[in-house]
């Protein structure tokens, strides 16, 4: 952590969308990973797990289509933290195009 200056979950800015965690900017050393790729999982915890136990947190009106995937983008470090603790190091499996 004290290396890199930043933590495991903060080296990308993601998206939730279409039920998919999406790479909107890669701040890694790793340039192989570019904006758009899909984090499959991360410590084998696979994002749309965490949304589906996750997702009964919020209260919607049931017509807002938007709020809860973006809130859920917003706290998804902390939903992810709540399942596999503070960890210095994460395993990521990233999925571009056809390749993982």
């Amino acid at each position: 952590l004290s290396k890199a200056r930043m933590g495991p979950l903060s080296q990308f800015k993601t998206i939730w969308e279409d039920k998919k965690l999406l790479v909107l900017e890669n701040k890694s050393k790793d340039s192989s990973i570019v904006k758009g790729s899909e984090i499959v999982s991360i410590n084998n915890l696979k994002p749309q797990d965490i949304y589906s136990k996750y997702v009964n947190t919020y209260a919607s009106d049931g017509y807002n289509t938007t709020f809860i995937p973006r809130q859920f983008n917003r706290r998804f470090s902390s939903f992810l933290v709540n399942e596999i603790g503070v960890q210095d190091s994460l395993s990521y499996v990233f999925k571009n195009a056809d390749s993982v």
